[in-house]
C-alpha cells in the first residue's frame, strides 16, 4: 500500500553473481524509508565451462531484467557490467531475468581433459528466476542464472543436443523458432530442459521421407556405462506462457514421438504433445534400469497407433522397472485402433515386471479404444502392473470392444483412495461391459473419497445386453474387487434385452468385499418390450462378504430386482 501522505517503498540491493544451478537468496532487514530495487551485474562467476573469458562473455551480455509484485510490472535492460534501479513496494516479487550474449561460442565438455566442441554460431543465453521478500529497508538476494542457448533451425537444434554437459547438472535449450528433424537423441550424463524461447514453438518431423525413429528419444544408455541416465525436461515452468508443441503431423512417420528408455523425462505445463499418428505419443520403457515420467502439466492429445497407449504406454521388463506419475495437466483425445489392444490414454503393461502408474491429478478424458479394443481411458494389464488412483479424473472415455470405457484391469494391481471416474462409456452393438470400470483379473480396491458415477454400458442394437454400468467383473477370471469406501452412483446399464447391474455386475466366481461405502441412485435398463433388467444397484453370482455397505435409491426400467445377489431377487440386504 502507498501512504497518501508520502510514498513507501524499500531500498534493496539484489546482486546477480550468476550462481549456476543454485537458488539462494537471503533477505536482511535495514532501516525503513523510501528506496529503490537495485541489481548489479558485476558478478563473474557461473561461467566456467563455456570457451572464451567467462568474464568477458557476461560484460557483453544485455539482461532484460523484469519485475512483478505489488505494484506495476517494471521492465527495463542493463550491460552486463552495469546496474538497473526499481522504486517499489515492500512485498513479495518475482524477479525475470534474461540476457542474450554475442557469438561465437564454443562448448568445453566437462570430462577430463575437457574436450572443445566447435559450435561457431550458438547463440548464449542466460536465463533465471527468482522469488525475493522485499521489506522496508536496504535487502539483498542471489538470482540463481542459467546459461541456455538459443537454437532457430534443425543443426543448431541437435548440436546443442549432442554437446550438452554430460555431469548431469541442467542444460537449457530454448526453441526460437518452428525446427523440423528427423529425431533428436538426448545422450547419456545429460539434464536438458527443452523450452520455447517465447510464445508457441514447435518441433516436426520434416515434410518428405519417412522417418523410422522417435522424434525425441532418450535410448538405453549402453555405450557410457559409467555415465547417469539422462533426464530430459520439456517446457520451462517459469514460463508457462511459452508453450513447446512435439507435433508428429507428418504422416509418413512410422515412430511415437517421444520415447524414454531407462531414464527420466519430466513434462511442464508449457508443453503439448500431439499428433502421434502412428505409434502414439509418449513411450516409457524400463530394460535395465528405471524409467520415470513426471507430468506436472501440459497437454498429450490426437495421437493414435494401432498397438496400446495410444496417449503414454508404460512398459517394465525383467531387467526394468517403469512408472508414470501423473500430477496434472490433460490426457485426451487419444486412440487404440486394431484387435485387442487397449488404452486409448493410457496403457500399462507388467509382463511379469514393474510398471507402476501414479495419477495424483489432472485429468484423462475423451480418449478412446476403438474396435475390439478396451480401456477406453487406461488399461492395466500384464503381471506386475499397478495403479494407484489419489486424486484427478478419468472422464468422457469410450471402448467399443471388450468394455472399460474408463479403467480395464487385466492383471496386476488397482487402488483408488481418490479421484472421480466419470461419464465412461463402454458401447457395443452386442454386448457391453463395464461402463466405468472392467474387470478380467487382477486386484481393486476403494475406499476414501474414491468416486464412480455417471458411467454408462451402452448395448446399442436389437436383442444386446449391458452389464455393469460403474463395474463389471468377468466370468473369465478371477477378479478380486473390495470396497472400503467412496461411492458408486448414477451409474447406467442399458439394452434392449438384457441389462444387469448398473451399478455393479459381479459374473465372477470371487465374491466380492463391500465393507464401507455407498451404492446409490444407479439404473439397470432394458429398451426393448422384453427382456430382463436385474440388480440396479449390484448383480452378483456370489454373496458379498461382509455386506456393510449403504445401498440405496437404485432403479430397474423393466422387471427385477434392484438387488440381486446370487440369483435371489430382492436380497435382503
Amino acid at each position: 500500500m502507498r501512504n497518501m501522505k508520502k510514498p513507501i517503498a524499500a531500498l534493496v540491493t539484489v546482486f546477480v553473481v550468476l550462481c549456476f544451478f543454485s537458488a539462494c537468496w537471503s533477505p536482511w532487514q535495514g532501516d525503513a524509508g523510501d528506496g529503490t530495487l537495485t541489481l548489479n551485474f558485476g558478478g563473474t562467476t557461473g561461467l566456467s565451462r563455456v570457451a572464451v573469458d567467462p568474464p568477458a562473455e557476461l560484460a557483453g551480455m544485455v539482461f532484460t531484467v523484469t519485475l512483478s509484485g505489488p505494484g506495476p510490472t517494471l521492465t527495463q535492460t542493463v550491460s552486463g557490467s552495469g546496474t538497473v534501479s526499481f522504486l517499489v513496494n515492500p512485498g513479495i516479487w518475482t524477479v525475470d531475468v534474461r540476457a542474450m550474449g554475442a557469438p561465437p561460442f564454443n562448448y568445453i565438455d566437462s570430462i577430463t581433459p575437457p574436450d572443445p566442441k566447435a559450435f561457431p554460431d550458438r547463440i548464449l543465453r542466460a536465463i533465471g528466476s527468482a522469488t525475493v521478500t522485499v521489506q522496508p529497508g536496504a535487502n539483498a538476494a542471489q538470482i540463481p542464472l542459467h546459461t541456455a542457448t538459443e537454437v532457430h533451425n534443425d543443426r543448431q537444434l541437435t548440436t546443442a543436443v549432442d554437446h550438452a554437459r554430460d555431469d548431469g547438472k541442467p542444460e537449457y535449450i530454448l526453441v526460437a523458432g518452428d525446427i523440423a528433424v528427423n529425431s533428436l537423441s538426448v545422450p547419456p550424463g545429460t539434464n536438458i530442459i527443452l523450452a520455447s524461447a517465447s510464445g508457441v514453438k514447435k518441433i516436426t518431423w520434416p515434410t518428405t521421407g519417412v522417418s523410422p525413429d522417435p522424434l525425441i528419444s532418450i535410448p538405453p544408455n549402453v555405450s557410457s556405462p559409467q555415465l547417469p541416465s539422462a533426464t530430459l525436461t520439456l517446457g520451462d515452468p517459469d514460463h508457462p506462457e511459452n508453450t513447446l508443441v512435439i507435433d508428429g503431423s507428418y504422416a509418413g512417420t512410422t515412430d511415437v514421438l517421444v520415447a524414454v528408455a531407462d531414464a527420466t523425462l519430466i513434462m511442464n505445463g508449457s508443453t503439448t504433445i500431439t499428433n502421434g499418428n502412428s505409434n502414439g505419443g509418449v513411450m516409457i520403457q524400463g530394460f535395465s534400469g528405471n524409467a520415470v515420467f513426471t507430468m506436472n502439466g501440459g497437454t498429450i492429445s490426437n495421437n493414435q497407433t494401432a498397438g496400446s497407449g495410444g496417449g503414454v504406454f508404460v512398459e517394465g521388463s525383467s531387467g526394468g522397472s517403469a512408472t508414470f506419475i501423473m500430477n496434472g495437466g490433460t490426457i485426451s483425445d487419444n486412440q487404440v485402433t486394431g484387435t485387442g489392444n487397449g488404452g486409448g490414454g493410457v496403457a500399462i503393461s507388467g509382463n511379469g515386471a514393474n510398471a507402476a502408474f501414479i495419477m495424483n491429478g489432472g485429468t484423462i478424458s475423451d480418449n478412446q479404444a476403438t474396435g475390439s479394443g478396451n480401456g477406453g481411458g487406461v488399461h492395466i494389464g500384464g503381471n506386475g502392473a499397478a495403479f494407484t488412483m489419489n486424486g484427478g479424473t478419468i472422464s468422457g472415455n469410450k471402448a467399443d470392444g471388450d468394455g472399460g470405457g474408463g479403467l480395464y484391469i487385466g492383471e496386476g494391481t488397482v487402488i483408488m483412495s481418490g479421484g472421480v471416474i466419470e461419464r465412461n462409456n463402454s458401447i457395443n452393438s452386442a454386448l457391453a461391459y463395464g461402463g466405468g470400470i472392467y474387470m478380467d483379473d487382477g486386484s481393486f480396491t476403494m475406499s476414501g473419497s474414491a468416486l464412480i458415477r455417471n458411467n454408462s454400458a451402452t448395448g446399442s442394437a436389437a436383442n444386446s445386453q449391458a452389464e455393469g454400468g460403474g463395474v463389471y467383473l468377468a466370468n473369465g477370471g478371477a477378479p478380486s474387487f473390495t470396497m472400503n469406501g467412496g461411492t458408486i452412483t448414477l451409474n447406467h446399464a442399458q439394452s434392449d434385452s438384457k441389462s444387469l447391474g448398473g451399478g455393479i455386475c459381479n459374473e465372477s466366481t470371487v465374491s466380492m468385499i463391500l465393507s464401507s461405502g455407498n451404492i446409490s441412485d444407479n439404473t439397470a435398463e432394458i429398451t426393448g418390450t422384453t427382456g430382463m433388467a436385474s440388480g440396479g444397484g449390484i448383480w452378483s453370482t456370489g454373496t458379498p462378504s461382509p455386506p456393510g455397505v449403504i445401498v440405496t435409491g437404485n432403479h430397474n426400467l423393466g422387471n427385477g430386482a434392484l438387488v440381486n445377489i446370487n440369483n435371489e431377487p430382492e436380497y435382503n440386504w
